[in-house]
């Protein structure tokens, strides 16, 4: 079971707020998806986008440097990158063994 959490544990976690009322998550998610592929979108909100993407894809600097040169453009409001914690873990393989008429997390 400790391998199988070190595996989805290996990763980061990327938070995108754009700015905007009611803005356009589109080009974002569009960036994110030829940018970084394997990327796994995880969460989106009317002005958020959570991502998962495994560290053996990319480093966390390419990550930083892509979001900070393409900030303005994409109307990106503020970001963050962290590694994924144990805890996004445990709600990442609930999430994976609910159905759909369960209420999760």
């Amino acid at each position: 079971m400790l391998l199988h959490l070190l595996r989805f544990g290996d990763g980061y976690t990327i938070i995108l707020r754009v700015a905007g009322p009611d803005p356009d998550l589109r080009p974002v998610m569009e960036f994110i998806e030829r940018e970084l592929p394997g990327s796994t979108l995880k969460e989106k909100h009317r002005n958020m986008l959570q991502y998962q993407l495994p560290s053996s894809l990319t480093s966390l600097a390419r990550i930083f440097s892509l979001l900070s040169k393409n900030k303005e453009a994409l109307s990106i409001e503020d970001y963050s990158v962290s590694q994924t914690t144990l805890d996004q873990v445990s709600k990442f393989t609930e999430s994976s063994d609910c159905t759909h008429d369960c209420a999760c997390g």
